[in-house]
């Protein structure tokens, strides 16, 4: 059923609480829906008792002993004796304000959302400045630097007692076995000139002195072909 809850419970409350008002009817739910239901009557034991035990005791938390609750209900019902329909919600919302309880009612703020990483970083504190570090003190009484094997040399009784050390004489480099001429090596061996000066009775160097004689079969060949062609352009 449609009803304008506020309008019935300023009746009674003229500045009565919106938020409190539908808190509630959030309350009583689908208990509003229905005529029987969203009215409270007075006169019945088992409507009295139900609104001691389920709205006063459970949902306000009162502990108070049952003939007193049942008082503050009475007080009520004759605050609305002259009203024909006795709206539950209206009852309630007197009956919470005659015990002080209408924040049972009010939505609990909402907490506030987690600041952002900006947010965090804007917010953090400056970081204080860190002690200026103390100089380091050098000690006096230590040695600026380590003396090194130099320095020992020309003390005398270091000279007199360090046996001298001659120089190696320098090696000519070598490259694969053999000895390097001012760091260029020498060419490597022939080894099909070596093969022929072992084998060849007569010495390579006289052998190209004297032009090898090598080309004389070629020029009897050259000799064959023109005496053949020759032949051949005769017949």
């Amino acid at each position: 059923m449609a009803e304008d809850w506020l309008s019935d419970v300023q009746k009674y409350d003229p500045d009565a609480d919106p938020d409190v008002v539908a808190g509630i009817v959030r309350y009583c739910g689908i208990a509003l829906r229905k005529r029987d239901s969203a009215l409270v009557s007075f006169s019945s034991d088992d409507e009295v008792a139900r609104v001691r035990n389920n709205f006063l005791k459970k949902k306000l938390g009162l502990e108070q002993p049952d003939d007193e609750l049942n008082v503050a209900i009475n007080a009520v019902g004759e605050r609305m004796n002259g009203d024909n329909s006795k709206n539950r919600v209206t009852v309630y919302y007197l009956l919470s304000q005659a015990f002080d309880r209408h924040d049972a009612f009010r939505k609990a703020p909402r907490a506030k959302a987690a600041p952002k990483g900006d947010d965090v970083v804007a917010a953090a504190p400056a970081a204080e400045p860190s002690a200026p570090e103390a100089p380091a003190t050098q000690v006096e009484d230590a040695p600026s630097e380590a003396p090194s094997i130099s320095d020992t040399s020309s003390s005398p009784a270091f000279a007199a007692d360090a046996p001298r050390t001659v120089p190696p004489e320098p090696v000519a480099p070598t490259s694969f076995g053999r000895k390097v001429s001012n760091g260029v090596p020498p060419p490597p061996p022939n080894p099909i000139r070596s093969t022929l000066a072992e084998t060849s009775s007569v010495p390579l160097v006289e052998e190209e002195k004297s032009g090898g004689f090598r080309w004389w079969p070629w020029l009897i060949l050259v000799v064959v072909a023109i005496a053949a062609f020759l032949w051949w352009q005769n017949r």
